[in-house]
């Protein structure tokens, strides 16, 4: 049984074909279908299908230093969990309506569907059954990969502290000043960035077509990683 891990993540291939050096390691990134189909750096080959609950995710791995490795995983995770907020209806179980005199979860009934759902931004907590909130699967359960192997999605907090929230906005200003330098557009991709814009939300508003816009995203990730080795 693997988890996503360094060793487990360096028996695969980077995305762009980009070699592991000393002090680096692969982590996985999503890939959109829109990245897919307009970043020419993309070596089809060297991606994978993971499934989590049932669901299939194009994933790439991407040469980071290694200290950085734990921020890609939870970025990762924090992806997956975009996509099921996003689409409920593919998460298992049934949403908790309310509890009931004993502390168990009214679920919602068998035959009712997310779509059109009232109540489907609140993401509610979803269990297949009673027994299944006694025992409480979660996130934290095992997955086959496309390979028959075993991972683990073991949910990251990506909550920082207080002195990691001043560390991150003193480094983030650095950043933004560093590549406002080279070009305003990266600058403006990194603060888009920070702001929980998806990457073709980041190229509608710098204006561009999509091949160049991953080309621009893809530099200033470049860029991003020069500034992190100064």
């Amino acid at each position: 049984m693997a988890k996503i891990t360094i060793d487990y993540c360096g028996k695969y291939n980077s995305y762009n074909g980009e070699k592991v050096t000393e002090g680096k390691v692969l982590a996985p990134v999503m890939i959109s279908d829109d990245e897919f189909k307009y970043n020419n750096t993309i070596i089809p080959e060297n991606l994978k299908t993971w499934k989590h609950y049932g669901v299939p995710f194009r994933v790439g791995f991407m040469v980071v230093d290694e200290a950085d490795f734990d921020k890609m995983l939870s970025l990762y995770y924090g992806c997956i969990n975009d996509y099921f907020d996003e689409h409920p209806q593919f998460r298992p179980g049934r949403c908790v309506l309310g509890w009931d005199s004993e502390g168990f979860p009214i679920l919602c009934g068998k035959g009712n569907r997310c779509k059109d759902c009232p109540r489907r931004a609140e993401h509610l907590p979803r269990y297949k059954s009673r027994e299944d909130f006694i025992t409480f699967v979660s996130f934290q359960d095992t997955h086959e990969d496309e390979d028959g192997n075993m991972v683990g999605i073991e949910v990251a907090d990506p909550r920082p502290t207080p002195e990691e929230e001043v560390i991150l906005e003193s480094f983030f200003t650095d950043l933004v000043e560093y590549l406002g330098k080279i070009s305003p557009r990266y600058a403006k991709i990194a603060t888009l960035g920070m702001k929980d814009y998806s990457k073709e939300q980041i190229i509608a508003e710098l204006g561009l077509k999509p091949s160049r816009g991953y080309q621009e995203i893809n530099t200033a990730k470049e860029l991003a990683k020069k500034f992190l080795e100064l």
